[in-house]
């Protein structure tokens, strides 16, 4: 091959076809910030697509399925982007950053990080307060009181202890 219109996988290496793995490439569905970032050099919307298979739905389109949106969720029959899994609090074990509330994983627990903001400070993320607890735009205790628990209804993340709001429940 020549390039990579040359080969099916649309892989063209050192004059040869190879099939993109995720080293490579990122697969359909996946972010992406420009065509040449997936497997099959199509990116709409950020996020990779297959351009042999139907278009995928951008943000902010009428969907009924998540397979149909570019970013693999639909909510409220409208592709959105997908929202985080719920954190664990201080002391929990961790194998990342991402895991935990306050955003900081270190030997495999989630920690305060080093600068963080007080109780009743104004914060506006759960990674900004030592508790790794942000309600209504304040810092509160890591099971604070007056947080909604599981199931209970909700209509934003702020307001559930677990800090993940979806469909209206926590």
């Amino acid at each position: 091959c020549s390039g990579n219109a040359d080969c099916c996988s649309m892989s063209c290496i050192d004059n040869f076809c190879f099939e993109y793995t995720p080293e490579y490439c990122k697969e359909v569905g996946e972010y992406c910030s420009d065509s040449t970032d997936c497997c099959y050099q199509a990116c709409v919307d950020n996020h990779c697509q297959d351009p042999t298979l139907t278009q995928c739905t951008v943000n902010g389109e009428y969907c009924l399925e998540n397979q149909e949106c570019c970013s693999q969720t639909c909510m409220y029959n409208t592709c959105t982007e997908p929202i985080p899994p719920p954190c664990v609090n201080n002391g929990a074990y961790c194998t990342d950053h991402r895991e935990c509330c306050s955003g900081n994983c270190v030997n495999n627990e989630c920690k305060m990080p080093p600068h963080c903001k007080k109780l009743r400070e104004y914060c506006t993320d759960h990674r900004e307060c030592c508790s790794g607890n942000c309600v209504n735009y304040e810092c509160r205790r890591s099971t604070p009181p007056n947080c909604k628990t599981l199931r209970e209804y909700c209509t934003d993340h702020r307001e559930c202890c677990s800090g993940n709001c979806v469909n209206y429940e926590c």
